[in-house]
């Protein structure tokens, strides 16, 4: 009964995304198709299947065209309303989605010939700036003013090892950060110190909607997601199991009430507050 009521709430939403995507596909594709694609990969009812193949008989709607290479990744600000792009050349653009004009110039590192972004993780925060992460030696983490290309603070460096990338809490004051050596972290942006002790083997995965707990997965052992509270760095119930050691993905519901959290094969949903499974797992 469990599993069949779970299966019943999972449909529900992947057809719920399906029936806003099918209402976006004039106005706004781009929306449209971002929500055919998570309907279908909650679960790939009938409806998440037309929403699909109505998005893909949509016409063309506007082509970027960078200075040179293939893009390799793409990256919008929280707001929208900017787009950065990186190509495998080491070019990167900053565009106005709207207009497809590119904001500034290409952006590089005076001096050394390199693009800051070139092969390395990007990550916006809610202000509009840009951080890079770059793990190598004198490759530091560092923001960057994304109107104007200008380096702005000083770097970020976990101590004793870079930051090899990291996702930031919904009000930017938080930076949860997976260093070059392995460890997984919470650092305060404003004073680049530490939160809490960092935890081996793991890496960010997601925060809540009101930034006090964080997610982070395990790469060793059996695998698993931690919750931690943001304000102590101390953990927050037991380890959750992910059914893989690799490539666990987190996801907190709107509310904060629930993770859901996937090792590869299945989906299993977890109660924050009581730290307990909520119905079956849903095959992924």
């Amino acid at each position: 009964a469990d599993r069949s009521a779970n299966q019943q709430r999972v449909a529900a939403v992947s057809s719920q995304l399906a029936a806003q995507s099918e209402a976006l596909d004039a106005t706004d594709p781009v929306q449209a198709a971002a929500l055919a694609a998570a309907a279908w990969k909650i679960d790939p009812t009938p409806e998440a299947q037309t929403s699909l193949l109505d998005v893909l008989a949509q016409p063309e709607r506007s082509t970027i065209t960078v200075a040179s290479g293939n893009v390799t990744a793409a990256v919008f600000s929280p707001d929208g309303r900017r787009l950065v792009t990186e190509t495998d050349t080491g070019v990167v653009q900053i565009w106005d989605p709207l207009t497809h004009h590119q904001i500034g110039r290409n952006l590089t590192i005076p001096g050394s010939g390199n693009s800051i972004f070139s092969s390395y993780p990007i990550a916006f925060r809610g202000d509009g700036t840009v951080m890079t992460f770059r793990g190598g030696n004198g490759n530091l983490s560092r923001f960057w003013d994304v109107t104007t290309g200008r380096v702005l603070g000083s770097s970020i460096r976990i101590p004793h090892d870079p930051i090899s990338t990291g996702i930031f809490s919904p009000d930017g004051r938080l930076l949860g950060t997976s260093a070059v050596n392995g460890r997984g972290g919470l650092l305060d942006v404003a004073t680049h110190q530490e939160i809490g002790t960092p935890v081996r083997a793991a890496a960010p995965l997601a925060f809540s909607a009101d930034g006090k707990l964080v997610a982070l997965g395990y790469s060793s052992g059996r695998g698993g997601v931690q919750l931690f509270d943001t304000a102590t760095g101390q953990k927050a119930g037991p380890v959750i199991p992910a059914g893989s050691a690799q490539g666990s993905i987190a996801a907190f519901s709107p509310d904060g009430q629930v993770l859901a959290v996937s090792g590869g094969a299945s989906v299993s949903f977890w109660s924050v507050v009581g730290h307990h499974v909520i119905g079956d797992s849903v095959a992924a």
